[in-house]
C-alpha cells in the first residue's frame, strides 16, 4: 500500500491501496499537499482490478482511482505533473504480466492488442486524453509495451516519453507542445536496452533540454534527447533512479544494483554511500562455529560471509567476498569448515577453499559437446508440448503446414517417407587442422560423423526442433514468401504482421557469427542481411533468413520481393564448389534489381 509520514520520516503510517502491491510514483500538487496522485501498476502475477491512477484530495484519509485500463492486466507505468499547473498530469499505461518461464511487455501474444498508452488530463485527472499516432503527430504505432514520462519543470511544454514499440520506433519521443506533437530522439542501445526493466526519465529542474535515463550505464542528454553519453563510470551499473537538488542541478544522487552514489559535478565523479544497510539478500546460511556466521548471497553483488558479532560492531571490512556473479545460495560443507559451497546466475557452482579462496567449478556437465541447433530445439520442442500438448510436429502441421497445404515442410519424417529424403554425401577434399578441430568444435563431431548422423533414419524419424528440418525446396521457399507477405500466403493468414515484424527486426549489432566465421547481425528468430556483407548477396540490408547444414539456405529480400530456397546433398567444408554454391546468391542479388 501507500504510506504517509509528518515527521520528516520517523513515523510512518498505511493510508490505503493495501491491495495494489506496487507503486511506481507518487505526485503531491504544490499548491495542496492534501491532495496527492498514486500510480499504481499493480499486481506481477495475476489480474487485478487495484491497479492505475489514483488521487486523494484529503490527504489519504480516501482514495479514488481517476484513470484504469482497458484490462485487468493493465496499470500505472510512470506519471508526471506539470508543477506550474498541477491540474494537468500525464500518465504511462502498461500493460503487463510476469509468468514463471516468461513476462510480457504489451499485449497477451502476437495476435492480441496491448492496453498500453499514454495519457494526458488538464483538469486533475477527472478527464483523459489518449495520446497515439492518430492524437498526437509523431508518436509510433501501437502496440506498446512499457511507456516513461516526464516534465520538464523549467519549460512544462516539454514533454519526454520513452515508448517501447515494435523496431525501429521504440525510442525516445519530445514533445516541445504539452504532448500535441512529438519527435523521435534518441534510440540507442543504452535507450532502448530492456524497456520493460529500465523505464525512467528525469529532467534538469532548470535545464528542459539536460535529461538522465538510467539504464545499465547511467546515461545523460544535453541536446534534449538527440544524443546521450555514459556518466556513470565509477558507479555499480544497472541504475534505477536518480534525483536533482532543484537548488543546485549538479548535485545528484543516484540508486543502483551497488547502492546509493553521490556526485557533486553532475556525475562525472561519484561517492558512494557506504553507511547505508541496504544490501538485498537472496539467501543465508549458517555456520556452527562460535560466534557463528553469516553466509548469503547479493543481488547482483556476489557471495559473502561475516561475523554474527564482533568487538566493537561488525562493519564493513567483516565481510569478506568468496564467490562472483549474482549471489544466491551459499553453505559451509558441514565435514570440512575450510570449504564454501556458493551458486550464481545460470546455474554455476563453486567449491571454495574459505582461506586461499581457491575455487573449482563443479556444475555438471554433459560427456559430450552438443551441436547448439540440437540443444536448442529439444528445450523449444518441450516448451511447446508444455504449453499446447502437443509435440512441435503436430502442432506445426495444425497451425503452420496444413492451413497452407503443405506436404513436407516438418520436423522429421514418418518411418514410411525416411526413403524420399536425399541422402547427403561429403564432398571435396577432407578437413585438415586447424580447420577440422575448429569444425568438430562447432558441430560436436566431425564433419563425416554429421553428414552420417544427418542420413541415419533414427534422426531423419526423430523430432528434434532447429536440427532436422525437413523440407522441399519449393516448400521452403513458399514459407519464407508467406514471411516476406508478413503471415500471410495465398489467401491463409498464419501469422500476426506484427509477429513477423519482431521476428525479422535486428536485436544485436554485427557480430562475429562463431560457427561460420563470419560478422552477421541476427533478429530475433533469423539471421539479417547487410549493406555489404551479407549471406544473401551484396546490398541486402532488409533481407533475412538462415543458413541450415552447410550448403542450405533459405531466406526472403522484401527490397527485391523475392523468397530463396538453395538445398544441396553434397556437404564440402572448403572447396572451389562451394564457393561457387555461394556465388548462387550474390548472382540472384546482381540480377533482381531493387523493388524498393
Amino acid at each position: 500500500g501507500i504510506y504517509k509520514s509528518t515527521d520528516g520520516g520517523d513515523n510512518w503510517t498505511n493510508m490505503g491501496l493495501r491491495e495494489s502491491e506496487r507503486i511506481s510514483k507518487i505526485l503531491i500538487d504544490p499548491s495542496d499537499a492534501n491532495t496527492v496522485y498514486a500510480c499504481a501498476p499493480g499486481k506481477l502475477w495475476s489480474d487485478s482490478e487495484d491497479r492505475g491512477v489514483y488521487k486523494t484530495t484529503n490527504g489519504g484519509q480516501t482514495w479514488t482511482k481517476i484513470l484504469k485500463g482497458s484490462n485487468p492486466s493493465t496499470g500505472c507505468s510512470m506519471m508526471s505533473m506539470d508543477p506550474k499547473n498541477p491540474k494537468t498530469v500525464y500518465a504511462g499505461m502498461w500493460d503487463f504480466r510476469r509468468k514463471g518461464w516468461t513476462f510480457r511487455s504489451g499485449g497477451d501474444g502476437e495476435t492480441a492488442a496491448s492496453a498500453s498508452g499514454l495519457f494526458k488530463s488538464t483538469d486533475g485527472g477527472s478527464t483523459w486524453s489518449d495520446l497515439n499516432e492518430s492524437t498526437a503527430k509523431g508518436l509510433p504505432a501501437k502496440p506498446w509495451g512499457r511507456v516513461a514520462v516526464t516534465v520538464a519543470p523549467s519549460n512544462p511544454n516539454v514533454v519526454y516519453a520513452f515508448v517501447e514499440a515494435v523496431p525501429p520506433k521504440n525510442a525516445l519521443y519530445r514533445s516541445s507542445d504539452g504532448g500535441r506533437t512529438w519527435e523521435m530522439r534518441d534510440r540507442s542501445q543504452a535507450m532502448i536496452w530492456r524497456p520493460f526493466y529500465f523505464a525512467n526519465l528525469i529532467v534538469d529542474p532548470k535545464d528542459e533540454n539536460r535529461i538522465f535515463k538510467p539504464d545499465g550505464p547511467l546515461v545523460v542528454s544535453s541536446d534534449g534527447g538527440q544524443s546521450f553519453s555514459g556518466i556513470g563510470n565509477g558507479a555499480h551499473g544497472d541504475f534505477h533512479d536518480l534525483w536533482i537538488d532543484p537548488t543546485s542541478t549538479d548535485r545528484v544522487i543516484t540508486g543502483d544494483d551497488g547502492g546509493v552514489w553521490y556526485s557533486y559535478d553532475g556525475g562525472n565523479k561519484w561517492w558512494k554511500g557506504e553507511n547505508l544497510p541496504i544490501s538485498q539478500f537472496y539467501h543465508v546460511s549458517l555456520d556452527n562455529d562460535r560466534p557463528y556466521h553469516v553466509y548469503g548471497g547479493l543481488q547482483d553483488n556476489s557471495s559473502w560471509i561475516g561475523d554474527s558479532e564482533y568487538p566493537g560492531g561488525i562493519t564493513n571490512s567483516r565481510w569478506e567476498n568468496m564467490y562472483g556473479g549474482d549471489g544466491f545460495w551459499m553453505f559451509v560443507d558441514p565435514t570440512d569448515q575450510n570449504y564454501i559451497y556458493a551458486e550464481s546466475q545460470g546455474g554455476e557452482i563453486g567449491r571454495v577453499n574459505r582461506k586461499t579462496h581457491e575455487t573449482r567449478p563443479i556444475k555438471p556437465f554433459g560427456r559430450h559437446l552438443g551441436y547448439h541447433a540440437v540443444t536448442g530445439g529439444v528445450i523449444i520442442g518441450e516448451l511447446v508440448k508444455r504449453v499446447t500438448g502437443k509435440n512441435v510436429r503436430e502442432f506445426l502441421r495444425a497451425e503452420v503446414t496444413g492451413p497452407l497445404g503443405f506436404s513436407h515442410l516438418s520436423y522429421g519424417v514418418p518411418p514410411d517417407e525416411v526413403r524420399l529424403v536425399a541422402e547427403n554425401a561429403v564432398t571435396g577434399p577432407p578437413a585438415l587442422p586447424p580447420y577440422s578441430w575448429l569444425l568438430e568444435r562447432s558441430l560436436g563431431v566431425s564433419l563425416r560423423k554429421a553428414v552420417d548422423i544427418s542420413n541415419d533414419p533414427r534422426f531423419l524419424g526423430s523430432i528434434v526442433p532447429s536440427a532436422n528440418v525437413l523440407a522441399s525446396a519449393n516448400e521452403a521457399g513458399r514459407f519464407f514468401q508467406l514471411l516476406l507477405n508478413e503471415g500471410e500466403l495465398d489467401g491463409t493468414r498464419i501469422f500476426d504482421r506484427r509477429t513477423v515484424r519482431r521476428a525479422v527486426a535486428e536485436q544485436t549489432f554485427l557480430e562475429i557469427d562463431s560457427i561460420m566465421g563470419m560478422p552477421v547481425r541476427y533478429g530475433m528468430g533469423f539471421m539479417l542481411g547487410g549493406k555489404w556483407i551479407s549471406l544473401y548477396g551484396h546490398d541486402s540490408p532488409r533481407a533475412f533468413g538462415h543458413v541450415g547444414f552447410t550448403t542450405v539456405i533459405v531466406y526472403a529480400d522484401p527490397d527485391r520481393d523475392i523468397s530463396v530456397a538453395l538445398m544441396t546433398s553434397g556437404k564440402p567444408f572448403i572447396t572451389p564448389g562451394q564457393v561457387r554454391w555461394l556465388e548462387v546468391g550474390r548472382t540472384i542479388a546482381r540480377r533482381c534489381p531493387r523493388v524498393r
